[in-house]
């Protein structure tokens, strides 16, 4: 019996130790009932937490079970969602196609359409134009007898085809292949072979402009940061508003349109190249831009009047194959036909014809005009000349000179002091040209 002293029950008798032991025993079982009742209702307790707890996982399994089957139902409809747009992306994808292949047709049977029409339309204009010409007019002022005509924008055959400078690309394009059919495929070489025509938009002199790329060498020199030698030019004040320009290898114009519009509406630019394919681009260009002050000349630049074989590839220098394929007959002019212009810059880039141009300009040089002249010395031996034969032309004492040379610091003074045996530039200023006016404060 725990809590008894088992000493002191030996000690009294069996009456007490008996009466004690029914006491605890009573006492015992009153406290075990009373724990009985706290003990049955945490039983009951839990017992009902139990129940109510699989209740719940009962209920979180079924919601589950719904949810997963509801999962299962969107993934199935986003699916069939999915594959219905690819089906739908592949047949607007194939009608897409199908509707720019017929737009391609359609735009190249309208180019062609357009192409015949304008031919037939630069026809009728033609006939019309000769109908109504008066006979028997006066030939006007001009240059020598037998000198090559100058061929504007303005004043252009209409058989030309030649666009307005508001026209969009597509129909000035169309007026292109007018034109381009005239030519025989089979003659247009090396840089002249035509590529898929197209206007490029870029600045000219600070001003947006539109060229026609229309070649390989057009795309090559004219579809990228093209910088002419104008802006030195103009540094130098050899170029002014109102000023007369010839420009001597011209070729398909860009140089031509920059002069134009630093000279403006007072001033005018002549263009020479020898070349059918570029005067027609040069021509195609200036109208595309609406320059009506410049003028082109189907020309080379010689000693004097003549004519040359050379080659299309290398384009106005001798070719030295003369069995060579792309050979074509040019004709050749003396500056001096056109010293009665009284030009007042000269630009001369002509591929080693440089100094036969200068011999024949003895009456334009003795009006000193402003000159920029590039020196090729790979082409000149072909020519029967060197370099500094130039300067037999050319008296530094008339010009100063400033050159533009491999390996010298920006427009170095050339007095001379060295041979010219590199490709370089030349700017020529008549050592009595009046100089830029520069004003001080005070």
């Amino acid at each position: 019996m725990e809590g008894l002293d088992e000493g002191l029950l030996a000690e009294v008798g069996e009456p007490v130790r008996s009466s004690l032991m029914r006491n605890w025993v009573i006492a015992a079982g009153r406290g075990a009932a009373q724990l009985e009742r706290p003990i049955g209702r945490r039983g009951r307790l839990l017992s009902e937490r139990d129940r109510r707890i699989a209740a719940l996982e009962t209920e979180i399994m079924l919601v589950a079970r719904e949810r997963e089957s509801t999962v299962r139902e969107r993934e199935a409809r986003i699916l069939e969602l999915e594959l219905e747009i690819r089906r739908v992306a592949a047949e607007r994808e194939a009608t897409i196609l199908e509707r720019e292949g017929r737009i391609t047709t359609l735009e190249g049977e309208l180019a062609r359409v357009e192409a015949t029409a304008l031919r037939f339309e630069a026809r009728l204009a033609a006939l019309e134009r000769r109908e109504a010409a008066p006979r028997g007019r006066a030939a006007a002022a001009a240059p020598p007898a037998g000198t090559p005509v100058m061929a504007s924008a303005a004043t252009a055959d209409p058989d030309d085809s030649l666009p307005r400078p508001d026209e969009p690309a597509g129909r000035a394009l169309a007026r292109w292949q007018a034109t381009l059919s005239r030519f025989d495929p089979a003659g247009l070489q090396g840089g002249q072979t035509p590529i898929d025509p197209y206007i490029l938009e870029r600045t000219l002199h600070c001003t947006p402009g539109r060229l026609l790329i229309a070649t390989q060498e057009g795309r090559d020199w004219f579809d990228n940061v093209h910088q002419t030698e104008a802006w030195r030019a103009l540094s130098l004040g050899m170029i002014r508003p109102g000023d007369t320009v010839l420009d001597c290898g011209a070729n398909q114009g860009v140089n031509s349109l920059v002069y134009s519009r630093i000279v403006g509406p007072p001033g005018q630019v002549v263009g020479f190249d020898p070349f059918a394919l570029n005067i027609a681009i040069a021509r195609f260009n200036a109208a595309l831009n609406g320059a009506d002050n410049i003028a082109f000349v189907q020309a080379g630049l010689g000693g004097q009047r003549s004519t040359a074989v050379v080659s299309q590839r290398e384009q106005c220098a001798i070719s030295l194959d003369g069995a060579a394929g792309d050979q074509v007959e040019i004709t050749l002019v003396p500056l001096d036909d056109y010293a009665h212009l009284r030009p007042d810059f000269v630009k001369i880039d002509i591929e080693g014809a440089e100094v036969d141009a200068l011999a024949g300009a003895s009456a334009l040089l003795a009006q000193r005009p402003c000159m920029y002249i590039e020196i090729h010395p790979g082409f000149l031996p072909r020519f029967g000349r060197a370099p500094m034969d130039l300067f037999r032309f050319v008296s530094l004492d008339d010009y100063r000179c400033y050159i533009d040379y491999p390996g010298l610091p920006y427009l170095q003074d050339y007095r001379m002091e060295f041979e010219i045996t590199q490709s370089c530039a030349l700017y020529l200023v008549p050592r009595d040209r009046p100089p830029l006016l520069r004003h001080y404060r005070g």
